[in-house]
């Protein structure tokens, strides 16, 4: 019984904000308003995302006083600062060099925590896990353009950790399965104002810190090397389609840097002209591929590298196709 509670916390209190965000009565929160890079066509109020995180770090805060271990504090305060540097980034729009040193700040500040915590942590791999964390971060960020997606592959991306210690199979630690299941419960609740048509929008402060907060509790698990592999294949979608976007529009010779509107979900949204459809896809793939994945690598009857090429490779061959028919497609 108590250890529902801190996840049923967790979706009470991302409905309550989220419902306090929408209503306008928090009148900070800003409202994201149409350009030519957004794929919405009315004003939206953003940061909602602040509530996923307020609430999972709530929800964490109850699990440590009813008893439960307090080792995830670094990973707490560390999406905290990046949450509340995405909620001005989203009011203000701070540079790309201020958001890009808190990043690295943030995630150093996480390592030098978890070299402690992990004593087996080689120093010499830091620098490539400093990198690849903010790869991470980043390319999540890119996903939160399009109605429900990136709440949805938050979901869908920590089921395998979730999974895996839910079966004993990896053991991920009793103050980590909590907390991850509190975010997905929370991610699930602010969905209900996501789902097409939004009438809330994650923003930065939501995208710039789940990723922080998921890399940290792998960082923090007894087992971080395959809780790192198990969030990996979860998230294949996501890293596939920002990770092959990038590459064509660097070899290209866009601005690959910029903002734009060439992901594989967006030139899906743009072409249908709705959300929805883009969404739906990434459901039916959620639920008849990267669930039952996930649950095979989680439990052991696959294992993780198998796993991963079972997640990337489709995924990687979806994100080509859509990108070579629908990019010709939209351009002509």
């Amino acid at each position: 019984m108590l250890t529902i509670l801190p996840p049923v916390i967790a979706a009470l209190a991302s409905l309550l904000l989220c419902l306090a965000v929408r209503s306008g009565k928090l009148a900070f929160f800003p409202v994201a308003q149409v350009n030519a890079r957004s794929l919405h066509d009315v004003p939206v109020r953003t940061s909602a995302g602040l509530a996923i995180i307020a609430a999972t770090i709530a929800a964490w805060f109850v699990s440590v006083l009813l008893g439960g271990e307090a080792d995830l504090f670094a990973v707490m305060t560390g999406a905290a600062v990046m949450a509340l540097t995405g909620l001005a980034d989203d009011i203000k729009g701070l540079s790309a060099r201020f958001r890009l040193a808190v990043q690295i700040l943030v995630i150093a500040a996480l390592l030098a925590s978890a070299y402690r915590y992990q004593t087996w942590l080689p120093w010499a791999a830091l620098p490539v896990i400093l990198v690849a964390i903010l790869w991470f971060v980043n390319l999540f960020n890119f996903i939160d353009g399009s109605d429900g997606l990136a709440a949805s592959q938050t979901i869908f991306g920590v089921f395998p950790l979730v999974a895996a210690g839910a079966a004993g199979h990896v053991e991920a630690g009793a103050e980590v399965g909590t907390t991850l299941v509190a975010l997905m419960f929370a991610a699930a609740a602010f969905l209900i104002f996501n789902w097409p048509r939004a009438s809330l929008f994650m923003g930065d402060s939501g995208s710039l810190a789940i990723p922080v907060l998921l890399a940290g509790t792998a960082l923090f698990s007894p087992d971080p090397a395959m809780s790192g592999l198990l969030l990996a294949v979860g998230f294949a979608p996501s890293v596939a389609d920002a990770t092959l976007t990038l590459a064509i529009r660097f070899l290209a010779g866009e601005r690959w840097w910029a903002a734009h509107r060439t992901h594989a979900y967006q030139l899906a949204a743009r072409k249908t002209g709705t959300h929805l459809t883009p969404l739906v896809a990434f459901w039916l793939a959620g639920l008849l591929w990267l669930a039952p994945l996930g649950w095979l690598a989680a439990t052991g009857a696959l294992s993780p590298f198998a796993a991963l090429a079972g997640a990337y490779l489709p995924a990687i061959a979806v994100s080509a196709i859509v990108q070579w028919k629908l990019r010709r497609a939209i351009a002509a």
